[in-house]
């Protein structure tokens, strides 16, 4: 999967652009803004930055719903990816 780096700055659009991205992939978006910013709030200056980091589901599987999502590299996302293919 080829990534692109997202050049929004706001919080608000950046939840919107992300659950629009999700509903294209068929993927199943289950978290409020609030739940969303959580996550985020505390690395946002870092999200698709130097650290490329992104919101990761476990094992790339299920909804992006709280307790199956977590902030990870882009990397750490694709070592799970590879991992779970073989």
């Amino acid at each position: 999967m080829t990534w692109s780096v997202s050049p929004i700055t706001d919080p608000i659009r950046a939840y919107k652009a992300h659950k629009a991205s999700a509903k294209q992939r068929g993927i199943p978006f289950r978290l409020s803004f609030a739940d969303w910013w959580r996550l985020w709030i505390e690395r946002w200056d870092e999200r698709c930055a130097g650290a490329k980091l992104c919101m990761c589901r476990t094992d790339d599987r299920g909804a992006y719903e709280p307790g199956n999502v977590r902030i990870d590299t882009r990397a750490g996302n694709n070592a799970d990816r590879a991992r779970l293919r073989k």
